[in-house]
């Protein structure tokens, strides 16, 4: 995790955050070209805006900026940040189900002898339901009774029936 955080795009990821929040609009400059049969689009920062107007970048951001031209390259770190999250996860999620492969295997053992006591004792619900799908037709609940308006109460004759009994 310590690698990930010492790259200098990512620094500079970090402190333009910061930039955006606490001194200005970031200094956009957008271009779209079209090679052969797409469209290649590219978004930079001014770099001279960037160091000019904010003090407070950090030395791995500062190098970052350094080593880029006029404009500063946005999307190859932001790319690169989200290549290294999705890496980081994975292992993450790798090592947690390592750590834990015991309780998880004794939880799907007690799931599943859970399911089973409710099968034999008839409170387990259908599998159309468990799946999270429509109940098949010989299942499907008839569609409930409409009131024609000559079964709904009148108001009318609510009102004098209130009236009698008062």
């Amino acid at each position: 995790m310590k690698e990930l955080l010492i790259q200098p795009q990512f620094s500079f990821l970090q402190d333009l955050r910061n930039y955006g929040v606490h001194v200005a609009l970031y200094p956009f400059v957008l271009n779209t070209q079209f090679v052969g049969s797409y469209m290649k689009n590219e978004i930079h920062l001014d770099k001279a805006e960037l160091l000019e107007s904010y003090d407070s970048w950090s030395s791995p951001a500062k190098k970052y900026i350094s080593s880029q031209g006029d404009r500063v390259d946005l999307l190859t770190p932001i790319e690169d940040w989200s290549k290294a999250c999705h890496s980081f996860y994975r292992w993450l999620h790798e090592a947690i189900a390592a750590h834990h492969r015991v309780d998880i295997q004794a939880l799907e053992t007690a799931t599943e002898e859970y399911r089973q006591w409710r099968r034999d004792n008839g409170t387990m619900p259908p599998d159309w339901f468990l799946n999270g799908s429509e109940p098949p037709e010989s299942e499907a609940a008839a569609p409930s009774p409409r009131r024609s308006r000559k079964n709904k109460p009148n108001k009318k004759r609510k009102r004098q029936k209130r009236r009698k009994h008062r």
